[in-house]
């Protein structure tokens, strides 16, 4: 292991790689950064000063629940890319932005999710062709593309969900005190 070189000292929360080269890392202060040498440099591509004026111009703040006014510190937690362009990141409170360009511009997503309580979102992951996100409270959602909108979908455990593993047969959710749940059906039935 060898330290890379990195433009913030903010804790990092979680980091994806679409292939050797390219990766995104994401962390407190709506930190996102993005390496294109396989992880020695890092470049920032956007930060709690940059989320808070994209929240305030696209008026997000009502739409999508994410507490604006005030914030300093954006917490983003997970971070998933498509290819190189396409890609999420997620974090407390609702915090959700997309991008189609590699990262260059970001648009908020927290309108796009079925979260009116504005829960805090843990992880985001692909199982086979479908996008999922796990949250607070037993939230679990699913991305229908063609909506746009990630729906909420029924589980059988109340707690939070923190993390999710996907293969092209089945979704697993890991949540608090050891609970996991799996779906072989695209999160329509739970055991």
């Amino acid at each position: 292991w060898a330290q890379a070189e990195s433009p913030s000292s903010v804790d990092l929360t979680s980091v994806h790689f679409v292939n050797a080269l390219q990766g995104w890392a994401v962390g407190h202060q709506g930190l996102v950064l993005h390496s294109t040498d396989g992880g020695r440099t890092w470049l920032r591509q956007l930060d709690s000063l940059r989320i808070g004026a994209l929240l305030n111009q696209q008026s997000s703040r009502k739409a999508g629940r994410v507490p604006v006014e005030g914030s300093t510190d954006f917490p983003l937690l997970d971070v998933w890319f498509e290819d190189a362009l396409h890609g999420f990141v997620i974090g407390a409170f609702n915090l959700v932005f997309h991008t189609e360009d590699g990262g260059q511009n970001w648009s908020p997503w927290s309108a796009h999710m079925d979260n009116p309580q504005g829960l805090h979102l843990y992880a985001i992951r692909p199982a086979g062709d479908t996008l999922f996100v796990a949250g607070e409270q037993g939230l679990l959602l699913r991305l229908n593309r063609q909506k746009q909108r990630f729906e909420a979908l029924p589980t059988p455990y109340n707690g939070s969900y923190f993390n999710l593993i996907g293969t092209p047969q089945l979704i697993l959710a890991i949540g608090l005190r050891g609970n996991a749940y799996r779906s072989t059906d695209k999160g329509q039935s739970w055991q």
